[in-house]
């Protein structure tokens, strides 16, 4: 079964930097013992699904900002979308 890619490029990056300070704030023993685990489970969550390009959640609403799901990619312009006119 292959996974479809969900979160694009852009979303990629903001996941994997916010992945890094949550684990960052998890590790850093300035929290309870409780709130640094809930730290270190989003770090998870989002560095996984950076690392995949896969958001179940994504899945679930029915959204994706990967290039080619009807969103404009630089270099990538299809017919009808990118602001090229139909018709």
């Amino acid at each position: 079964m292959t996974i479809k890619k969900n979160v694009g490029g852009m979303d990629r990056a903001v996941r994997l930097v916010a992945a890094g300070l949550l684990f960052l704030a998890a590790a850093g023993g300035a929290f309870t013992a409780g709130l640094s685990w809930i730290f270190g489970v989003a770090a998870a969550i989002l560095g996984l699904s950076a690392a995949f390009s896969y958001c179940p959640a994504y899945r679930l609403m029915g959204k994706s900002t990967a290039c080619g799901a009807g969103m404009c990619c630089p270099g990538k312009k299809k017919e009808g979308s990118c602001g090229k006119s139909e018709g």
